[in-house]
């Protein structure tokens, strides 16, 4: 993969985890537990759903993967900005001025 792929990839995993996350998070409110007096009735019936419970596994995995991904993101910042000063940076250290 190329390093323009790289970073799409680094920028569009989190917005990819998130919105998926909120897709389950609408459609599980949705069909699973709707408001109301006759949606809490249609909770118990539906608690044990497959469908639902499914829902609810997904919503706890893109959390993690959401997570995941930020840590990821901030692995890989830190190894880009020290590749960058490493690379920038004169490595003789008496062409400073001394600032005593």
């Amino acid at each position: 993969m190329n390093k323009k792929a790289e970073i799409a990839l680094y920028i569009l995993l989190p917005i990819i985890c998130a919105s998926l996350h909120w897709i389950c998070v609408r459609v599980y409110a949705y069909y699973c537990a709707p408001p109301g007096f006759d949606g809490w009735l249609i909770t118990i019936l539906n608690t044990a759903n497959p469908i639902c419970s499914y829902i609810l596994q997904m919503m706890e995995i893109t959390k993690y993967f959401y997570s995941q991904a930020w840590i990821l993101i901030g692995i890989s910042s830190i190894a880009i900005l020290k590749q960058f000063f490493k690379s920038n940076l004169p490595s003789d250290t008496t062409t400073y001025p001394n600032l005593n």
